[in-house]
């Protein structure tokens, strides 16, 4: 009877190392493929937040300026742009503030009231640094240090608490402007806005926003006329509740008054009622740019009307 043979072979110790090494590279390869598909996706992810946040933040910074009926900027004019390649690169001496407004009479105002704009512990700026938006000097450059703009929105009197109420009748209210001294001033609210003689213009808040730029941040704050009950408005010694942008460049300066400057600029042409804002973000360097200017629909906001 014929045997059968039993074939036994298997992988030898060889075959075994080679197919181990094999399967070793593979999985190396497909480690390191995975790592660099999720590097790239968590920088894809960062890289739309910060594009979201810039947006938004332009958004809302050209947005105020069309609808402004008062600017009032603070910043810092300087010869030569900084360089913010390097974010918080320590530039030197801090360059002197100065203020822009559209009239003299603002300017007396602002000079005589400092504590109405000056929101970010500014002890002084100083008389000669108060100046016309029309004497904007257009061969510096000016970082932003607060940008106040007032615009204009629907009353709500569900809003406005009943302090401020003097008198309320059929046809109107009687409210007392708490910006006033001692809430003294009275404007008169009409509640029909279609009866005869009655002006539907007089059916509007005055919103007072407040943009304040340090280091990588901005800080945004609001404050009604009548409204006070929706306030949020900005306190210069607890700025964390009102940070609205943390990603800018910035660069740091020393000596007396220092401060970390914010890579946002401003440019004024009066003449032609426009703004133009550009931002400059740190860790993607991507700037924001109007495109051009920001033209405001009020007329007489850069400049006033005896100007």
């Amino acid at each position: 009877m014929k045997r059968i043979k039993n074939n036994n072979s298997g992988f030898t110790l060889v075959e075994l190392i080679i197919a181990m090494a094999v399967l070793a590279f593979l999985m190396t390869a497909i480690g390191s493929l995975m790592g660099s598909s999720i590097a790239s996706h968590k920088k894809q992810k960062a890289e739309i937040q910060v594009h979201n946040s810039a947006q938004q933040t332009y958004d809302q910074l050209t947005d105020s300026i069309m609808q402004a009926k008062e600017v009032v900027v603070i910043g810092y004019e300087v010869a030569t742009p900084y360089d913010f390649a390097v974010p918080g690169e320590d530039v030197g001496a801090t360059p002197t503030l100065v203020c822009y407004v559209k009239s003299e009479e603002m300017k007396d105002f602002i000079a005589d009231n400092p504590s109405v704009y000056y929101t970010d512990d500014v002890a002084s700026i100083g008389a000669s640094n108060i100046r016309l938006f029309s004497e904007f000097d257009t061969t510096k450059t000016f970082y932003v240090k607060q940008l106040s703009i007032k615009t204009s929105v629907p009353l709500d009197m569900t809003a406005v608490p009943a302090t401020l109420i003097k008198a309320d009748t059929a046809d109107y209210y009687d409210l007392r402007d708490p910006m006033s001294d001692g809430g003294l001033e009275v404007v008169r609210i009409y509640k029909n806005t279609t009866a005869s003689g009655l002006d539907a213009l007089s059916q509007k808040d005055n919103l007072f926003n407040t943009y304040v730029f340090e280091g990588n941040c901005m800080y945004y704050g609001r404050e009604y006329s009548f409204m006070t009950t929706n306030n949020d408005s900005y306190i210069p010694y607890d700025k964390h509740n009102w940070l609205y942008n943390d990603g800018l460049s910035y660069v740091k300066t020393t000596g007396a008054g220092a401060y970390d400057i914010s890579a946002c600029t401003l440019t004024v042409d009066a003449e032609n009622g426009a703004i133009g804002i550009e931002l400059m973000y740190n860790n993607r360097n991507m700037t924001y740019t109007t495109q051009g200017m920001v033209n405001i629909r009020n007329s007489y906001v850069l400049k006033g009307k005896d100007n």
